[in-house]
């Protein structure tokens, strides 16, 4: 039987949501900073090949989103009915800093098994 999927429903990122993404980019070896009045950049600090995009900042704070929640997938259940910014952003600021705990604990094994094999 297919997973019935939810229909799509477009959501907003508050300011509060933006601040704290900008908080937990650096946590997940990501550079996100403003360059002018209507372009973000966002850099991945970790893995091959970097990645660095120019956005305009209407998408700049979806696709930060969209990172964190790659690099967090690991530890963090996501439901179909619930958005990616509720399963992520809905979590305590405890909850997410464990989640990025993890994530560098995760990030330095695969570093050291690379550089010895």
């Amino acid at each position: 039987m297919p997973t019935a999927c939810p229909k799509k429903q477009f959501f907003t990122l508050t300011p509060d949501d933006e601040v704290r993404l900008r908080t937990l980019a650096p946590l997940f070896d990501i550079d996100f900073f403003q360059m002018d009045e209507q372009t973000c950049v966002l850099r991945t600090s970790s893995g091959e090949p970097v990645l660095a995009v120019e956005l305009p900042e209407a998408l700049a704070y979806r696709r930060l989103l969209a990172e964190i929640c790659s690099k967090a997938a690991k530890w963090l259940h996501f439901h179909l009915e619930m958005s990616c910014r509720d399963s992520l952003l809905g979590r305590s600021d405890a909850s997410l800093s464990r989640v990025a705990e993890l994530y560098a604990r995760d990030r330095e094994t695969s570093r050291t098994h690379g550089a010895k094999g």
